[in-house]
């Protein structure tokens, strides 16, 4: 998805505003890039009620392509379909047992857990789940759960994309102006002037 102001918007706000006019385009590019950001937040924050794996790896499917610039007044926002993603980021651990197995949670709306005998954990492969292949000596494959894109749909990515950027772009544009008059009025302190 793309948030983008048009060139007409700005010099209407220019006009609108005088002298504080001149930093606008400045201003503007911030809040399109503020507002990618929180688009990115809470739709990965969606996508954490559908996928039980921390935050921090979900973010990777949720990218900005480009951020806004003074010249180019759009950022894009990227829903990556990905790779499936490992196994051993939905908690797996191993189950102590004489059976043995893996236990791990794909849905974090149910907190019980699967467990599957034939899955063994590799501590020397940074942890990975493992399953082998056939032959009891057989080769081993790693195991992953389902990648983000098998989700988005589900979630509701796409239209809680586009409803977060409609919203908090008029905010995040308030906010600009708000700082511009402040400055303008000598009413910031050193630490607010960037922000």
């Amino acid at each position: 998805m793309e948030i983008k102001i048009d060139e007409g918007s700005v010099q209407r706000l220019r006009d609108l505003f005088g002298n504080l006019g001149k930093d606008m385009r400045k201003e503007v590019h911030k809040a399109i890039n503020q507002t990618a950001k929180q688009v990115r937040i809470q739709a990965s924050r969606a996508l954490r009620k559908e996928l039980a794996v921390p935050s921090k790896i979900l973010k990777k499917a949720i990218k900005s392509r480009r951020e806004a610039s003074v010249d180019s007044l759009r950022a894009t926002i990227l829903l990556l379909y990905g790779f499936p993603i490992p196994l051993k980021y939905f908690g797996a651990r191993k189950v102590n047992t004489r059976k043995g197995g893996v236990s791990f949670r794909i849905d974090p709306k149910f907190n019980s857990r699967s467990v599957q005998r034939d899955l063994f954990i590799v501590d020397k492969y940074k942890g990975h789940v493992f399953k082998r292949e056939g032959k009891p000596r057989g080769r081993i494959i790693r195991m992953n759960g389902p990648a983000p894109g098998d989700r988005y749909e589900k979630a509701g990515i796409p239209a809680l994309a586009e409803r977060v950027a409609r919203e908090e772009l008029p905010k995040q544009i308030q906010r600009r102006i708000r700082f511009l008059i402040l400055k303008s009025q000598g009413k910031l302190r050193g630490n607010q002037q960037g922000n």
